[in-house]
């Protein structure tokens, strides 16, 4: 009878340390998918921050004059776009209008990657 005893309690422990590791795997798994979760609502708001730095000088599309143009070729050359469109900066007109398109890079991350900046008027 006291072997009975022993053996029930030992299996009692057993199921107690499986539900104890079960609890802690389900624990893990529920906290790496919020992990998860706030690393991609992270990545896609630094998507758009970066992508808002453009579009405060133009949207898709737009016509602007050159002197907005001209702080557009800057931005995208300080982040290591270079602007197709115009041959360089100093063929820009100020008093042209310029439209602006962009392209997303290549890597499908989102973050644009190409700016065309296009004579459309003087």
């Amino acid at each position: 009878m006291d072997n009975a005893s022993k053996a029930l309690i030992m299996a009692g422990a057993i199921l107690i340390s499986v539900a104890i590791v079960g609890i802690g795997i389900y624990i893990f798994s529920a906290a790496n998918s919020m992990t998860n979760d706030a690393v991609n609502s992270m990545e896609s708001t630094q998507v758009s921050m970066f992508n808002s730095e453009f579009y405060r000088y133009a949207n898709e599309g737009d016509s602007i004059l050159g002197t907005r143009a001209k702080e557009l070729w800057n931005h995208a050359v300080s982040v290591g776009i270079t602007p197709t469109g115009v041959e360089s900066y100093d063929a820009i007109n100020n008093r042209s209008k310029y439209t602006i398109n962009y392209t997303l890079d290549s890597t499908g991350s989102g973050y644009i990657g190409g700016v065309s900046i296009t004579v459309s008027g003087i």
